[in-house]
């Protein structure tokens, strides 16, 4: 059965995920990180390379949803938790 919240409550349960990263780690809001990544999967893409991709080609629909990207799309290797050791 599909949810009566809508966007805004996806965007509420987003913002409520706990954020495990620390220090310089937290430039992009994981909820902005999160929400281009599930919406990229939603959209067939599968890897971080392409998520960025699409992130950087919605910025603007991603923004209109509410999701603030303050500081822009992250970087590849931001995205990919494999560049943090």
């Amino acid at each position: 059965m599909a949810s009566k919240e809508g966007a805004g409550g996806l965007l509420a349960r987003m913002r409520a995920v706990p954020d495990p990263r620390k220090g310089n780690h937290t430039l992009h809001a994981a909820c902005d990180m999160l929400a281009a990544s599930l919406v990229a999967v939603m959209c067939g893409y599968d890897s971080y390379r392409l998520f960025a991709g699409f992130a950087e080609h919605n910025l603007g629909w991603l923004r209109s949803r509410g999701f603030a990207f303050a500081n822009g799309v992250p970087r590849l290797c931001s995205a990919n938790p494999a560049n943090r050791r």
